[in-house]
């Protein structure tokens, strides 16, 4: 019998087992959503024997391993992604045709998790794919959000924030993990005692307690033998315990639940106290939860408390876990018994923090009184260790009391957090080149005086996994008959890929891909508009004629991320409007139809993107049912913006806009999963863009423009920067901001108050240079649309655009962090054990086949 066909025929039988275990009924009469959650089901066993290997590995081999401690986490759909990595989607293919259901159907019955916001997430949900997949022993720490940051839905051009409800159903990838479970307290007071080395520490009287469960997430590295990891998530909500029926039944619901809200929603409001309260809960449940666990983690397999500078290592990433600088040390004096200064040197040499901006506003920076009420105990800790490094810095630099300023963890009434990592951890990294020289000579350039030996660079990078062999898979069999299937986990094989750039068929094909993700994109946001989620129709008029583009050819032009003013959406709005005004006099006529999409969520709180979103839409609308302009440009924004609405949108895009003002962007990932789909780039020299381009080839590279990092930062130190001059001097510019405070566009009050906000903020303020840098900006996009007439010309820029990307792979990333950071080595899976445990579960597997299924299968 054919191994592949009694594969198969197991497959088959199986997933009709665990219909009728699941929901009671055959497979053939389920819901797309019960199939869907029944092919999750079947998948997970061979993910269980793999995540049971590896975990029975390292417990043998007793590695030293990392813990990545990350507020946020955007993995996209587990299920197929899972079912790639393990080598089986050729064989879902294969059941799909026995069991007659649709793959691309039942991806769209998976829900996003909804743990993230931005790239901060998706960075660490590649980096843990990239661990995965290299065998490196590695466990993630977050948070199991309940509602995510929110469902964005746009009406009428206004962003509205709804609770995403992705837990309502079962998903069979998180798993309840008892034994990993915290106690975490808050508030109450301290009482002073002295551990067996004689030391001071704090016990807490009258405090809160809180129950945080901890749920796991597999994470599945690619490969036949590829590792799997876990991804623990701590929550508060579904805990009896943590539900204080006493305030209930006094009538006070808000006290009654306070504690089971902690992990309901991501990034709670800071524009008002109770949401400040609740973020810094968030932070030390997440640090509590994953300190008790690493401890646990670590006599599993020793008994030795000086081993843990040997074989533990933690990463931050971001400021959101500082908390663990303190707390560790706290616990190794308070329940280990160490002296302060050995736990000092234990926790130095373990910790590490990742910087992912130069803003001031996301160095969080604590209220020392809410912070002192919350964390009693953490605010002494932080005294003392505050106290500890004055003193020392004090001998080194005498009489310098401005440098104590500088970098005492509390100052001003708030504590630092970025400062105790600079002073706790062992080694401090930006996330690109530009980044990583900008915070030793910004942010963080008292501390780069005192550690220099600390900083260091390591760039991002993005999972090809997902973001190219998931969500483009013509373009991946491209890739696999030029270079061949290694490209895979093999970053250095896209080089290869130079010598194909002048192939005509290989350049036909390319353009011929980009046309059907054009296709499928369109088709997909056709599906969006009639099922109307998250958009009002006005908005929508005219893009599509019969659910279609009007034509092939038409240029894509995509700039979808968070909202901000340093990522300039404004800017491009800017440049649309002006681009309306010159089609609209005739005095300039694109050469090819443009698309321009937009997608990103704003800050619940931050009334000027959201009053962007508000101009974008309005000026897709104008655009869009003006007949003179609408053949030649149309405009769209996409309501929330995930994981897998980015890997619609991606394959599609013929440029994308990376046009972040100088020196604010500190990496910018997005733009090496564009470059990865064949996407070229209009941008700034900003970010990881630089290295990109130095990989790339600057000739490859035609659509850079505006002013350098070094030119923003000299206007801004000068305060040389005068809009309003801007303004005088140009007229188009006085065009926009006329506009912007006329009835042209507005069709509503808010809108007309909204769009005089922006003009106001522009004309007076514009901190991040949008007025500055758009005269180039919207010479640029003319040269790139001009440039895309020439397809022959476009499809060679593309292919060595794809060629030069393969060093910004994560697992180029997580290799960079292993040597220079974190001294971790991989692990592979022991082949005998993975066949034991097959052995185990196929003499358990209750799956008696039936010969006679054997007929529906074809070679």
């Amino acid at each position: 019998m054919d191994l592949t066909k009694e594969k198969i025929a197991r497959q088959v039988q199986h997933i009709r087992q665990v219909a009728l275990i699941e929901f009671g009924q055959p497979f053939e009469e389920l819901s797309i959503r019960e199939k869907a959650e029944v092919i999750a089901v079947a998948a997970r066993e061979e993910v269980l024997i793999r995540q049971a290997t590896t975990q029975k590995t390292y417990l043998r081999e007793k590695p030293k391993k990392l813990y990545y401690l990350s507020l946020e986490y955007l993995p996209g759909v587990w299920s197929l992604m899972n079912i790639i990595n393990i080598l089986a989607f050729d064989e879902l293919k294969a059941i799909s045709k026995v069991l007659n259901f649709s793959i691309s159907e039942i991806e769209e019955a998976y829900i996003d998790p909804a743990l993230g916001n931005g790239g901060l997430g998706r960075l660490a949900s590649c980096f843990m794919d990239s661990l995965a997949t290299l065998g490196m022993p590695a466990i993630g720490y977050g948070l199991l959000y309940e509602y995510g940051i929110f469902k964005q839905e746009i009406i009428y051009g206004t962003q509205i924030e709804t609770a995403e409800t992705w837990l309502d159903r079962r998903n069979p990838w998180i798993k309840f993990d008892p034994k990993s479970s915290a106690k975490v307290q808050y508030n109450g007071e301290t009482k002073e005692t002295r551990n067996n080395s004689g030391e001071i520490c704090y016990s807490l009287i009258n405090y809160d307690e809180v129950n945080a469960q901890c749920f796991s997430i597999p994470t599945v590295g690619y490969g036949e033998f590829g590792s799997v990891n876990l991804l623990k998530l701590f929550s508060t909500k579904a805990i009896s315990s943590n539900f204080k029926i006493i305030c209930f039944s006094a009538g006070d619901l808000a006290a009654a639940t306070k504690f089971t809200h902690i992990t309901s929603v991501l990034y709670p409001s800071d524009a008002v106290e109770l949401g400040k309260e609740y973020r810094l809960m968030q932070e030390y449940l997440l640090v509590c939860g994953a300190i008790q666990d690493i401890f646990r983690d670590f006599f599993t397999s020793y008994n030795d408390i000086s081993l843990l500078k040997e074989k533990i290592t933690i990463q931050l990433n971001d400021t959101h876990p500082a908390l663990a600088c303190v707390e560790l040390i706290r616990v190794l004096v308070r329940d280990y018994h160490t002296t302060i200064t050995y736990a000092w040197e234990i926790t130095s040499s373990c910790l590490n923090y990742t910087n992912h901006t130069i803003l001031q506003e996301a160095l969080e920076k604590w209220d020392e009184t809410l912070f002192r009420r919350l964390l009693p105990r953490q605010m002494k800790t932080i005294e003392l260790v505050n106290q500890f490094i004055c003193d020392q810095v004090r001998q080194k630099f005498p009489y310098n009391e401005e440098l104590i300023k500088q970098i005492s963890i509390i100052q001003d009434d708030r504590v630092h957090m970025a400062r105790l990592c600079c002073h706790v951890c062992k080694k401090i990294n930006g996330v690109a080149q530009l980044h990583s020289q900008l915070i030793k000579e910004t942010i963080f350039k008292p501390f780069f005086k005192l550690y220099p030996e600390k900083f260091t660079n390591v760039t991002n990078g993005v999972t090809f996994r997902r973001w190219l062999l998931k969500c483009n898979p013509s373009l991946a069999e491209l890739l696999d008959q030029t270079i061949g299937k290694g490209w895979v986990t093999d970053y250095q094989k896209f080089k290869d890929l130079r010598k194909f750039a002048n192939d005509p068929q290989i350049k036909n094909r390319l353009l011929e891909i980009k046309e059907e993700s054009k296709a499928k994109l369109i088709d997909y946001l056709a599906f969006l508009r009639k099922k109307r989620e998250g958009s009002d129709d006005a908005l929508w008029a005219n893009v599509f004629h019969q659910n279609k583009v009007v034509e092939k050819g038409v240029f894509f032009d995509l700039q979808i991320k968070r909202l901000h003013e340093y990522k300039r959406q404004m800017m491009n709005a800017l440049h649309l409007l002006l681009l309306y005004k010159e089609i609209k006099e005739k005095s300039y006529i694109p050469p090819v139809k443009k698309l321009s999409i937009f997608a990103g969520k704003s800050a619940a709180s931050y009334t000027l993107m959201k009053d962007l979103i508000r101009l974008i839409c309005a000026i897709s609308r104008h655009i869009n049912n003006d007949p003179d302009v609408s053949q030649h440009l149309k405009c769209i924004f996409v309501a929330n913006y995930n994981v897998s609405l980015a890997e619609k949108l991606i394959p599609a895009a013929d440029v994308s806009m990376q046009i972040s003002t100088a020196g604010f962007e500190a990496s910018g990932t997005s733009l090496f999963k564009f470059c990865l789909n064949g996407a070229l780039l209009v941008g700034t020299l900003d970010g990881a863009t630089i290295e990109l381009k130095e990989e790339v080839g600057e000739a490859y590279f035609p659509f850079l423009f505006g002013a350098s990092k070094d030119e923003i930062f000299d206007k801004i130190h000068n305060h040389s920067y005068h809009p309003q001059q801007l303004v005088s001097e140009h007229a188009e510019i006085r065009w926009l901001l006329e506009t912007l405070r006329s009835d042209l566009l507005a069709s509503y009050p808010e809108e007309r108050e909204s769009f005089g906000r922006i003009a106001n903020y522009l004309e007076n303020q514009d901190p991040y240079f949008s007025l500055y840098d758009l005269a180039q900006f919207h010479k640029v996009q003319k040269e790139a649309l001009a440039t895309y007439t020439d397809k022959d010309k476009w499809s060679h820029l593309a292919l060595m655009n794809i060629a030069g990307v393969g060093n910004f792979s994560s697992d180029r990333s997580i290799q960079d962090y292993c040597k220079n950071i974190w001294g971790i080595k991989p692990v592979p899976m022991d082949k005998k054990i993975l066949e034991n445990m097959r052995t185990i579960f196929i003499a358990n597997d209750k799956c008696n086949i039936d010969p006679n299924i054997f007929k529906d299968i074809k070679d």
